[in-house]
C-alpha cells in the first residue's frame, strides 16, 4: 500500500486522530504513513482497511 492509498483509506474512517485511537498508535504514526517517513507494513494495511468506514452524519 502507498501512502497516498493509506491515507485514502484513513480518510474514509476519520480523522489521523480518531483513526490512531482505534488502532492504539500514535497520531504520528499515520502521518508518517501517508506522508510516506514510515514504512507501511502488511500488519499496518491490514489494520487499517479491518476497520469500518465512518458514516456520513
Amino acid at each position: 500500500m502507498t501512502p497516498s492509498e493509506y491515507k485514502i483509506e484513513r480518510q474514509k474512517r476519520g480523522t489521523q486522530e480518531e483513526v490512531a485511537a482505534l488502532l492504539c498508535i500514535k497520531r504520528l504514526a499515520i502521518i508518517r504513513r501517508e506522508n510516506g517517513t514510515r514504512q507501511i507494513t502488511r500488519e499496518a494495511a491490514l489494520a487499517i482497511c479491518a476497520l469500518p468506514p465512518k458514516s456520513p452524519k
